[in-house]
């Protein structure tokens, strides 16, 4: 036998964990978690031969869920199993222990439940020096598959209007989705000085998962300009982005206001665009977008530099391959002029309760850079 070191331990992965009704694994509790770090530690360090070990892990990650592995909270605060380690490596207790999770279930039997109904979860909580509590209830889509290796993964989708008034530190009031699917109920438990808790229960709507409307917003709303008031961000990058500047606050002969966007695509060869997206850097994959049901037209100005510059502009870049995706789009192809100039892409009657990509460009060189300005891109 050979000494060895003990590289990475912690809690039971996804693919140990027992599997519900629907096959997903059931996540323990922060609490139990802490426990199971003792457990490990203590049949480790009983054995002469083993040299030390590392824990698994000391920060935060959505791997699985946003509480799986990680110590500490997105927020900062430290779990138990800090609290633990604390009295395993030093041999002190750690100062102001983590509030302790006695109790995590659903007010009714946790068969498949129904789309829209409302569900109550109770929680049993305690603080080892009767500091006051703070919960904070959150449902969240649950991941699309139970992956085994360790990259991090996009947060899941939430909805924040489920959590129904009166709910309370004991008991949440929840309203589930309308659309089927699994689903996870957090519970994240704060003292108010740095120690947490965490639990969370796997659910199952009857029905398949739909994609999560998108919320109506108000029109006129400005993409661009000095008056900007829209909700997208110019965030999605495309093609030779190292060729490409782009200032959103030029004062080079603006046509509405003090300011507008130009941009100067600096390359002799290739192309180049930008995406306003909401959110910002998603393309597609998560909720989000605007319901624009009722506009009438995407306007804006738009000229060139020297003049024969050539560019596309459009609303709704993101296509139906994607889950959450532009349920319209158009664009023109436009040669430019030095003058300003007006152009306007017909929004009557189109479908438009889902706008992801508001406003894009492409644009590309032909033998020499490209400058054009754009100002005043309003839907209304």
């Amino acid at each position: 036998m050979k000494p060895y070191l003990i590289t990475e331990f912690g809690p039971a992965g996804t693919w140990e964990r027992p599997k519900n009704k629907w096959d997903m694994p059931d996540e323990i509790t922060s609490t139990q978690k802490a426990a199971a770090y003792r457990k490990s530690y203590e049949a480790f360090t009983a054995d002469p031969l083993c040299l030390g070990s590392f824990a698994f892990m000391w920060g935060t990650k959505q791997e699985a869920s946003a509480t799986w592995f990680g110590m500490l909270l997105s927020t900062g605060e430290k779990t138990a199993s800090v609290d633990e380690l604390t009295q395993l490596w030093t041999g002190k207790a750690a100062k102001n222990l983590c509030p302790v999770i006695e109790s995590l279930e659903l007010g009714q039997s946790n068969e498949e439940l129904d789309p829209g109904s409302t569900i109550t979860v109770n929680l049993k909580a305690t603080d080892p020096e009767n500091d006051p509590l703070d919960v904070q209830w959150i449902l969240t889509e649950d991941w699309k598959e139970v992956a085994e290796g360790g990259d991090l993964r996009a947060a899941p989708p939430k909805f924040p209007k489920a959590i129904l008034p009166g709910t309370t530190g004991e008991q949440a009031k929840i309203k589930l989705p309308k659309g089927g699917g699994t689903y996870r109920i957090y519970a994240f438990i704060r003292d108010g000085r740095g120690s947490a808790a965490t639990g969370n229960i796997s659910i199952k709507i009857k029905g398949e998962r739909k994609p999560i409307p998108a919320e109506s917003l108000d029109t006129p709303v400005e993409i661009t300009g000095a008056s900007q008031n829209g909700p997208w961000a110019a965030s999605g990058w495309m093609g030779n982005t190292a060729q490409l500047r782009m200032d959103e606050a030029s004062t080079e002969n603006p046509k509405v206001g003090k300011e507008c966007t130009k941009i100067s695509f600096q390359s002799k060869s290739g192309w180049a665009g930008v995406v306003w997206q909401h959110p910002a850097g998603d393309w597609g994959d998560t909720p989000g977008g605007f319901d624009l049901t009722g506009a009438t037209q995407l306007s804006f100005w738009a000229r060139g530099a020297e003049g024969g510059e050539k560019v596309s502009i459009g609303i709704g870049n993101i296509g139906k391959d994607k889950r959450y995706h532009d349920t319209f789009s158009d664009k023109k192809d436009l040669t430019l002029t030095g003058e300003w100039q007006q152009f306007e892409i017909n929004l009557t009657g189109k479908n438009l309760t889902r706008i992801k990509s508001a406003l894009y460009f492409t644009t590309s060189s032909d033998g020499k850079p490209q400058t054009f300005f754009l100002d005043g891109v309003i839907i209304q």
